[in-house]
């Protein structure tokens, strides 16, 4: 079994598991409580999410900048993980974030690795 996350014009962005997909998105949700900001992932019907993309992108960004200007190690390693899935959903969107590109390059290549095996 999957769920689905989609854009808003309904074209499949992921299906993971069931069990992966649960778990990213309470990671997402922790993220989100941390920022105060919501990610713009929102369940739709069923087993389907639904990404509002300018306020993912606003959630991106602001995850970015935030990671980046953090001084504290063992948060941005656990956080490492579930942002480089969140930027590799970003790529997928076609949402480009020149914000600190040099900062998280490492994240940024952990992400295109893992969009072009992100199950559609």
């Amino acid at each position: 079994m999957s769920i689905y996350f989609k854009d808003e014009s309904g074209e499949i962005l992921w299906s993971p598991s069931n069990n992966v997909g649960f778990l990213f998105i309470d990671q997402v949700r922790i993220i989100e409580k941390l920022l105060s900001l919501d990610s713009g992932i929102h369940f739709s019907e069923g087993d389907t999410l639904m990404i509002d993309k300018s306020q993912y992108q606003l959630f991106v960004n602001y995850l970015v900048t935030y990671i980046c200007r953090s001084n504290n190690e063992p948060l941005k390693l656990l956080l490492s993980g579930c942002t480089s899935v969140i930027i590799s959903i970003a790529m997928k969107l076609k949402i480009d974030s020149e914000l600190h590109r040099e900062t998280i390059s490492d994240l940024i290549a952990k992400a295109a690795e893992i969009k072009d095996k992100l199950p559609c």
